[in-house]
């Protein structure tokens, strides 16, 4: 079983390498990295960054995969991100129009260990938007 996965696995990651920019462009998503932090996937955002995939890369939007990882609540997914040095610090823009970091999004989603994680690792300077769901800190 796990060797049919695997191939799923290598299969997935080798249309994603191959026909990545012309498969995402008609989604938000800018590059293959973005899908897998989204996906929740670790074996597979592992291999790509093992690939060369570009853990700071930006989506349309700015957003990096650490920010999709905390927002889609994959902590096992950040941590990964940030072993592999991901911008703990990054900035991205909501749909408010409003500055948003990987701390903002842990604190304002609940996401205790990974805002403990961030950090850890340096994360600075939480400036929670308005109109994102979850307590104010």
């Amino acid at each position: 079983m796990k060797r049919v996965r695997d191939f799923f696995r290598l299969y997935f990651l080798a249309n994603l390498l191959f026909l990545g920019s012309f498969a995402l462009a008609e989604t938000a998503l800018a590059s293959p990295i973005h899908e897998a932090a989204v996906s929740g996937d670790v074996e597979l955002v592992e291999m790509l960054i093992a690939n060369g995939a570009d853990v700071d890369d930006r989506d349309v939007h700015g957003y990096t995969p650490l920010l999709l990882a905390i927002q889609a609540g994959h902590t096992n997914i950040a941590k990964v991100l940030i072993d592999n040095d991901a911008d703990v610090n990054a900035r991205a823009v909501n749909d408010g129009g409003e500055e948003v970091t990987p701390l903002d999004l842990s604190i304002l989603l609940g996401h205790g260990f990974t805002e403990a994680l961030l950090r850890r690792h340096g994360a600075t300077n939480p400036h929670p938007p308005a109109n994102l769901p979850g307590p104010t800190p």
